[in-house]
């Protein structure tokens, strides 16, 4: 399959599962809000989502690596246990072999402090050109152990090796209580040199919807300022952007997941 009917079929399927959603909700009833930051698009009522615009898609970086995230089709259904997840910066000095990257999640309590997973995340990792898995049951991208699938690709570098390939994180979270992805980026040492946080699709695409979150007694509250910190396009509130524009913009978000660079 090519890079290009790849990437269409992807983007039919996110867009018939935004409409299924919309479809099946119940017009008379309130927006669902829980307190996961992610958004289980099989319940949510009243999404019709050209007033309330969803987020399929996230783009996080910092000054050494930078992650675009996309959920993960299993047929119509956007699964809560695996999101799609490409690194689209990575430092030259990754090919010394003497780095490594995992990846975590954690989630915000009621008392607003993290509640982090128990150990570092499994993936696996496909070509984005048609779909051949290559590595699987990893918990570590390390260079030395990566240069056999960067070989089945054509990639004589990291940055080229991750420009090719799509990484499926198993999240472990069949409720879809966790909030956010974090890559770690280590040293030889095991000294934490970076670490990126990114809000776990789905998620309203609108900041200011996004602040909001039911409490226990079904309340409006604000949703933790540590998570509202993260929503990628919380800089662009009171700019005049529309609802489509919000969904346009998430929607950009998913493209690097499914093509090549």
């Amino acid at each position: 399959m090519s890079t290009t009917n790849f990437y269409l079929k992807i983007t039919l399927v996110l867009i018939a599962a935004a409409m299924l959603s919309a479809c099946g909700a119940s017009k008379g009833s309130a927006d669902n809000y829980d307190q996961s930051s992610r958004l289980n698009t099989t319940t949510i009522t009243n999404n019709d989502t050209l007033s309330r615009p969803l987020a399929y898609c996230n783009q996080s970086s910092n000054s050494q690596i930078g992650i675009n995230t996309s959920t993960y089709q299993d047929g119509e259904t956007i699964s809560l246990t695996r999101i799609n997840l490409k690194i689209t910066k990575i430092p030259s000095y990754f090919a010394q072999g003497q780095n490594y990257i995992e990846f975590q999640k954690f989630m915000i309590n009621a008392a607003n402090s993290k509640m982090w997973g128990s150990s570092r995340l499994y993936f696996k990792i496909y070509s984005i050109a048609d779909g051949t898995p290559l590595l699987a049951g990893e918990s570590v991208l390390y260079w030395p152990a990566l240069q056999a699938a960067a070989q089945k690709v054509g990639a004589s570098t990291p940055a080229q090796f991750f420009n090719k390939v799509r990484i499926v994180i198993e999240l472990e979270d069949p409720n879809g209580e966790y909030d956010v992805i974090v890559a770690k980026y280590f040293d030889q040492d095991d000294t934490l040199v970076s670490q990126l946080e990114s809000l776990i699709p789905v998620f309203d695409a609108d900041p200011t919807k996004y602040a909001i979150e039911k409490d226990a007694s079904q309340n409006d509250v604000a949703r933790a300022t540590a998570l509202q910190n993260l929503h990628p396009f919380k800089s662009y509130v009171n700019q005049g952007w529309t609802a489509q524009t919000y969904a346009t913009k998430a929607y950009e978000f998913c493209k690097p997941v499914y093509t090549v660079q």
